[in-house]
């Protein structure tokens, strides 16, 4: 007589819910988060226009320096004869500045010449570049305040129009 078998027992497919409901719960969450990102987020500009840019009377009177207003340019409108460069110019020291208030997209540098000191700041903020410049003999911690604040300005100012 052949042994005797019983039917396989049925295993609970509670895992197995239990797992798809956590794929499913995982994947609401992404697609949520990725709209609210989407939707809450500052969009690039695409046109930028004079009145976004800050007027002379938001700057700092200077002692001995002037107002420099450049027209508005497309990045391949910066192209520049690299022949033209002298080695010696760039001999220079260039280092890092800090600054708190300085936003995490940004960088601040330091060059210094034999003569002068140039600061510099820039980022993309919404597809714009954000310079800020400054040139002179030293720059105190009141200098890079200022061009911080300044910097800082130029780019809310978009918003705002």
């Amino acid at each position: 007589m052949p042994p005797y078998h019983q039917a396989p027992q049925r295993k609970s497919r509670t895992g197995l819910w239990i797992g798809l409901a956590v794929v499913v719960v995982l994947a609401i969450v992404a697609v949520t988060v990725t709209t609210v990102f989407l939707l809450t987020r500052k969009q690039d500009i695409t046109e930028l226009t004079a009145s976004m840019l800050l007027p002379e009377s938001d700057f700092p009177a200077l002692e001995a320096g002037e107002f420099v207003d450049e027209p508005i340019a497309e990045d391949d409108e910066y192209d520049f004869d690299r022949a033209a460069v002298d080695p010696a110019e760039c001999a220079r020291t260039v280092r890092a500045v800090d600054h708190p208030e300085l936003p995490d997209w940004a960088v601040a540098v330091a060059m210094d010449t034999d003569e002068d000191q140039f600061v510099y700041v820039s980022g993309y903020y919404r597809g714009v570049q954000v310079d800020a410049e400054y040139f002179g003999r030293q720059h105190t911690k009141s200098d890079l305040d200022e061009l911080v604040r300044m910097f800082n300005a130029q780019v809310d100012r978009p918003s705002e129009h």
